[in-house]
């Protein structure tokens, strides 16, 4: 196996990405773009589609 333990980006990443699929799904059930417009919430991972998921559509 690979040792990963101390190169610091690997270690910060698994903390950064769940939580970043938690915001989207999150962000995308109460179509978070209509509530707040801007460049803020204009990210693929925040539009809402009906009848879709994140992974296909």
């Amino acid at each position: 196996m690979l040792q990963l333990d101390h190169i610091p980006v690997l270690n910060q990443l698994p903390w950064l990405v769940p939580s970043r699929w938690a915001l989207g799904a999150m962000a995308a059930t109460i179509d978070l773009h209509a509530i707040v417009p801007g460049s803020l919430t204009d990210d693929p991972l925040l539009a809402h589609r009906a009848g879709c998921s994140t992974w296909a559509c």
